[in-house]
């Protein structure tokens, strides 16, 4: 199914979130419980990138207050 429209993601905050192996890959001690990191948001349909927030750093607990939008045209994956 494919849909057409005005898509607007409203992005407010993300709370304790957690490295994965691949983000301290290139960590000297990955072994560290306070690893930071810099999170960002990427919004794609059909892997077409439609928006992306800043890059907040340092921090677990991200806040946006961000909106992305766009005009969807034969849209089928978000």
């Amino acid at each position: 199914m494919r849909f057409n429209g005005y898509l607007e993601v409203r992005i407010g905050e993300a709370v304790d979130l957690k490295p994965t192996s691949y983000s301290k890959r290139h960590s000297i001690r990955p072994s560290l419980k306070s690893h930071l990191l810099d999170p960002y948001i990427v919004a794609k349909v059909d892997d077409v990138r439609i928006g992306q927030t800043q890059t907040k750093s340092k921090t677990n607990s991200p806040t946006y207050n961000e909106s992305l939008c766009s005009q969807i045209r034969d849209g089928k994956v978000l």
